[in-house]
């Protein structure tokens, strides 16, 4: 059996000049070409995957897996060593040309390293090496990977390869730890997460639980089965992800969780997180059956989880008044209408319990204003790195301002701000957050705006003088998030900055020193100009991170014109974080 590992790195360099030092020319041998070392194109790159998984196929197809005999057991351990030494000899002809290439050996190299780590999985003898360095490997085969669907898949084929590995894999309950019951509309999926759910045994375990297709609702009798086998063991539960369409489904699950107070003994449950992804704030279908949901339900039947760090409610509320809130890392409020917010009281009780606090998220939700005290001082918050505000009122925005005090936040997401003349909430933000790191602006504008004597909109003098002030109240700003914004926005960006004192010198736009990019859901052309005008301002932007979708529509005429920008260009893959964003969130 064999365990075949990722392909090697292709060689980082293509043909652009050519050279001949003297002296690496040997008699009788024929003279090879150098070059210098390039960075590969997108073609050449696709070139060496193609070759690679070609040869990977070519190998797999050969072999045949079998128990083998002493002579090719001797077979298979010549023809590795065999490989070892034709490495090493290219390895060593690579460190003669230094700093040149030759494309040979680098081609060769290539190829002997891609033989060697699909080959060498062959005589590896895994089932000797002791179990707990076994159940680590499999661990890393089933949770290396980023789509939940192939970790799935390699958990249950661990189990076919032979007795051994289903024995171990088996008693393995950490193994089984996730487990995600999707309901497609097909019964093996729901028996085979069950399977899981019982192998864990009182492991520790993360639950989600989702609809695959929003028109095929789960059955509220198939949805009753589940939280009743989950019910029993609430103890071992770690994390628990609900996303349901429906608002009897939802309410469904707030029900079942009852039974936490019931509960004798520790409970380990870290992040709860209830997503109902209906219109928001309309009660469709039956409507609060049984009559237990007629008045709202407090999250964990009212118990206290020491705990319970990571909070979440999208769409779904619950009995604030009797759920017990503190000690949170994050606290996430979205879709909920004002009248089933929680109080102004309430909001500000669950934030004073929680001085660690660490993320907030609002989205069309927060705090609503019975029991508001006016003069009430905000809260201190000295842990909070993230805040995201989304879909506010610049009333209401400016409001949930004046309740925190987060001088700390590394990381401002803002969005939705269409429509309206956001002036009273871009004062209160001014000065509030000065150790911001990472801006991201989403589907956002500058309003009110007029056209120029051209046509063009621009933005009115006195919101953009407001909106520039804001933005230079937060001069660390490294890293820079934007989608659907309008260029009334982006152009505060490239707008110069006058001297404030005869002591100072003038900025050529807002943030000289922005290094990086972020560039999701607009226009190519905008960003390409918007781009080439910080380059022309002497603030050139020096990586770009551009979205997965984004990317698909970058046409072939513009790829001379990102390369004149001579800015690095990721392509950021759909849920996936840049490694800058991380570094730059610590405290």
């Amino acid at each position: 059996m064999g365990v075949v590992g990722t392909a090697p790195p292709a060689p980082s360099t293509v043909i652009q000049q050519q050279s001949q030092p003297p002296g690496l020319g040997s008699p009788g041998r024929t003279t090879v070409e150098l070059i210098q070392p390039q960075k590969l194109g997108p073609k050449q790159v696709k070139h060496y995957i193609d070759m690679a998984d070609k040869r990977t196929r070519q190998i797999l197809d050969e072999w045949t897996v079998r128990d083998l005999n002493e002579a090719q057991y001797a077979e298979c351990l010549q023809d590795t060593r065999r490989l070892i030494q034709i490495i090493k000899r290219l390895e060593f002809e690579q460190t003669r040309t230094v700093p040149l290439l030759n494309p040979k050996v680098e081609v060769g190299l290539f190829m002997a390293r891609l033989d060697y780590r699909v080959k060498f999985g062959r005589i590896f003898r895994i089932n000797d090496l002791p179990i707990e360095i076994i159940c680590n490997i499999f661990h890393l085969v089933s949770w290396s990977w980023t789509e939940p669907l192939t970790g799935h898949r390699n958990r249950a084929n661990l189990t076919y390869v032979c007795r051994s590995w289903r024995k171990i894999a088996l008693e393995d309950a950490t193994l089984w730890s996730v487990i995600w019951f999707k309901y497609t509309g097909d019964e093996k999926d729901l028996l085979r997460a069950t399977t899981w759910f019982e192998r864990c045994g009182d492991a520790p375990k993360d639950v989600r639980i989702s609809e695959a297709d929003p028109a095929k609702p789960i059955p509220l009798a198939i949805l009753d089965n589940i939280l009743r086998l989950i019910c029993r063991k609430w103890a071992s539960v770690r994390i628990f992800v609900v996303v349901l369409q429906g608002w009897d489904e939802a309410l469904a699950v707030l029900n079942k969780m009852r039974s936490f107070s019931r509960i004798e003994g520790p409970v380990i449950l870290q992040r709860f997180e209830l997503h109902r992804t209906g219109n928001p704030f309309i009660q469709l279908g039956s409507g609060y059956e049984p009559n237990g949901h007629r008045e709202p339900i407090p999250a964990f039947g009212g118990a206290l989880l020491p705990s319970l760090k990571h909070f979440s409610l999208a769409g779904v509320h619950v009995d604030w008044t009797n759920s017990k809130l503190s000690n949170l890392t994050i606290l996430d409020l979205r879709r909920m209408s004002l009248e089933k917010a929680p109080t102004f009281t309430q909001f500000r009780a669950i934030l004073h319990g929680s001085p660690k606090l660490q993320k907030l998220i609002l989205d069309g939700a927060g705090p609503n204003f019975e029991g508001r005290i006016s003069d009430a001082p905000p809260i201190f918050l000295p842990q909070l790195v993230t805040l995201v505000l989304v879909d506010f009122s610049a009333e209401y925005g400016t409001f949930v301002l004046s309740q925190l005090l987060a001088p700390n936040v590394r990381d401002l997401t803002l969005m939705n701000l269409l429509g309206a003349d956001y002036t009273p909430f871009y004062h209160a933000l001014t000065g509030a957050f000065p150790q911001v790191r990472i801006l991201t602006l989403y589907n956002s504008e500058v309003y009110p705006n007029r056209p120029d004597i051209y046509g063009v909109v621009r933005a009115d003098d006195r919101l953009r003088s407001i909106i520039i002030k804001w933005l230079l109240s937060m001069p660390h700003v490294t890293y820079l998030r934007l989608g659907h914004v309008r260029q009334t926005l982006l152009d505060m960006f490239i707008y110069p900055i006058p001297a404030a004192s005869p002591d100072e010198a003038p900025l050529p736009c807002v943030y000289p020193k922005l290094s990086i990019l972020e560039w999701q859901n607009m226009e190519p052309t905008i960003i390409v100009a918007w781009l080439k005008t910080r380059k022309d301002l002497g603030a050139p932007i020096k990586r770009l991170y551009i979205g997965e979708h984004t990317a698909t529509k970058i046409k072939q005429d513009m790829h001379p014109a990102l390369a004149e920008l001579e800015s690095e260009v990721f392509l950021l893959r759909t849920g996936h974080k840049a490694p800058e964003e991380t570094a730059l969130q610590s405290l």
